[in-house]
């Protein structure tokens, strides 16, 4: 799954930043995925992913991006 950050107007969108956070679940909990960018998210406690967007390197929620 792509993910896309939710604080650029561009008309490409940042990506996640690799290299800097690294998320991988001792167990993958159903429903979830943990493969491709989602790996350089996190997940705050209020359910949002973050990460580091790669237009203004800054720390930005991100979301899932849908064609």
């Amino acid at each position: 799954m792509i993910y896309r950050c939710t604080c650029c107007y561009y008309r490409f969108k940042g990506k996640p930043v690799p290299n800097v956070f690294h998320s991988s679940p001792t167990k993958n909990p159903p429903g979830r995925d943990f493969t491709g960018d989602r790996i350089h998210l996190i997940e705050s406690s209020e359910g949002y992913l973050l990460g580091i967007c790669s237009n203004t390197d800054e720390i930005a929620h991100f979301k899932a991006y849908e064609k």
